[in-house]
């Protein structure tokens, strides 16, 4: 009775819900072993149901943020508010439940931020038919951008750059991934859904949100299009892993070459009502802001390609990532039928580079410059840009680790320019709308 009672206590041990591994049960089973409590067969049966587990993690972000005034005391301008406060940014949950060495599921609620609080980040199933191989089925990130597929919790900065937007975020598909030559390179290759959600084309100028997204499971039309993605990400001086925990003194490099081509749904169009997005004029007045015609737009598909670098020596790490992107879409002058629109495409550029560096062990100082240009701002009227035909940021900023990426503070502030065409700034002054945000992060 009593070796039965040990058996079932060490096997609640080893499949035990964790972030990572709870105890460290083998010098439990050794000793256990040497007093003759346990046999050979015994520590066989137990290593066996080690490979059953559940592994609970979670994050916690919270921000403080003083966003610039975009606009004058006028009712009638159209610029939000200078928004200063705090913000749950991201409270997620992550459950992995590995029940054979074959495969797990991972599933990612996500309750905070903008978007809600009934969110699916992740939900898919793994196989892991060899070592180095993993088959995925279900909703994760598309692989594109490195920026966009590092986890938020590890990022130099609080927010990801303006080139990341460029990449999908998640989709539902199918995806395929590939470590070879001891990780000295990695291949993921996908087909996807596809459908681009156009209801989120506008791009508001007091913060930076992702362009063309589709990360929700549910209320998601995922009937149409599809896409497909590859990515080749390579490691000459060995894996370079994500963090600052791994922040280990050698010399790491990590290039990554990304490409998706989509033929998005073309049923269902986008209508939208665009006004003039400007402050005070140079007169000191309030400008006047005008409505302009009720336009639809449909995405009749995308392709985008994208090169990225993280170089690591000692304390520093250097980041860069360029990425383009060409969009066809057909549009009215007015609200109508497809049949009627007219056919265009534009191409989008956005690159970034940005280095931290490590002061001391728990102190990190970091900058960046973001870019992100729209390629033609007379373009997507009908839901997508206004007026604008470049954004650039520079970013300056600080890290303060005190558990590494498990528990820390980041303090970043944000310049932000848009450089608009003559006809449509005219005499009114630009959006002064820079970012000041301190986040609390907490991690498990």
């Amino acid at each position: 009775m009593k070796k039965i009672l040990v058996m079932l206590l060490l096997c609640v041990f080893a499949t035990s819900a964790s972030a990572g591994q709870l105890i460290s049960d083998k010098p439990l089973i050794e000793k256990l072993k040497e007093k003759g409590i346990l046999t050979d067969d015994d520590v066989k049966d137990v290593e066996k149901n080690k490979s059953s587990n559940v592994e609970i993690g979670g994050r916690l972000h919270v921000q403080y943020r003083s966003e610039g005034k975009d606009t004058g005391p006028a009712a009638a301008d159209a610029h939000a508010a200078q928004k200063t406060g705090f913000l749950v940014k991201r409270m997620t949950l992550e459950v992995k439940a590995q029940m054979t060495d074959m495969g797990y599921m991972l599933v990612e609620p996500e309750f905070a931020g903008t978007t809600g609080w009934n969110k699916i980040n992740d939900a898919f199933i793994a196989f892991l038919p060899m070592d180095g191989l993993n088959v995925y089925v279900g909703q994760k990130k598309v692989p594109f951008s490195a920026e966009e597929l590092t986890s938020s919790k590890n990022l130099n900065f609080v927010e990801a750059g303006y080139a990341s937007q460029i990449g999908v975020g998640r989709q539902m598909g199918a995806e395929v991934e590939y470590f070879g030559a001891d990780k000295l390179f990695a291949i993921n290759a996908g087909v996807y859904n596809g459908f681009l959600d156009t209801s989120s084309v506008g791009y508001l100028q007091t913060k930076k949100q992702r362009l063309y997204t589709n990360s929700d499971i549910s209320g998601n039309d995922n009937g149409g299009g599809n896409m497909l993605a590859a990515r080749l990400e390579l490691h000459p001086f060995g894996y370079l892993a994500k963090g600052y925990e791994n922040f280990s003194g050698d010399n790491k490099l990590a290039i990554g070459i990304s490409y998706y081509s989509s033929d998005d749904k073309t049923a269902t169009a986008v209508t939208s009502t665009s006004a003039t997005t400007y402050p005070l004029n140079t007169a000191g007045t309030a400008a006047t802001a005008t409505t302009a015609t009720t336009k639809s737009m449909w995405v009749l598909g995308s392709n985008a390609a994208g090169f990225d670098l993280d170089w690591r020596v000692g304390g520093m790490d250097i980041t860069a990532e360029y990425a383009s992107r060409t969009l066809n879409y057909a549009s009215n002058a007015t609200s109508g039928s497809r049949a009627s629109a007219t056919e265009d495409n534009v191409s989008q550029t956005a690159y970034q580079l940005g280095v931290s560096y490590l002061v001391t062990d728990n102190l990190a100082v970091a900058a960046r410059y973001d870019s992100f240009d729209y390629g033609d701002d007379t373009k997507m009227s009908g839901g997508g840009t206004v007026g604008a035909k470049t954004d650039t940021a520079t970013t300056l900023g600080f890290s303060y680790y005190f558990k590494k990426h498990n528990m820390k503070i980041q303090a970043n502030y944000v310049m932000k320019d848009e450089s608009y065409s003559a006809a449509a700034l005219g005499t009114k002054e630009k959006a002064s709308n820079d970012v000041f945000v301190i986040q609390a992060g907490y991690s498990f």
